[in-house]
């Protein structure tokens, strides 16, 4: 799970995606993920990618704050 949030976070240095991009991204990203996310329901997808990608958004520096977390 830690490379898959470190996946998010390059996400969205590279690409500087509105956090709305960033939650599509990573729920299109979890269907995908590795076997300890696949066995979650569908349903639960996307509020668990919206936390992660809340988690990853929080966490790397913005350009538009001075590059701040």
């Amino acid at each position: 799970m830690y490379d898959f949030i470190l996946d998010i976070i390059e996400e969205i240095v590279t690409t500087r995606p509105s956090t709305a991009q960033v939650i599509d991204w990573t729920s299109r990203a979890l269907k995908n993920a590795p076997e300890s996310v696949q066995d979650i329901s569908p349903p639960a997808l996307r509020p668990l990618a919206c936390k992660l990608a809340r988690m990853a958004w929080n966490v790397t520096p913005q350009p538009a704050h001075g590059l701040r977390i």
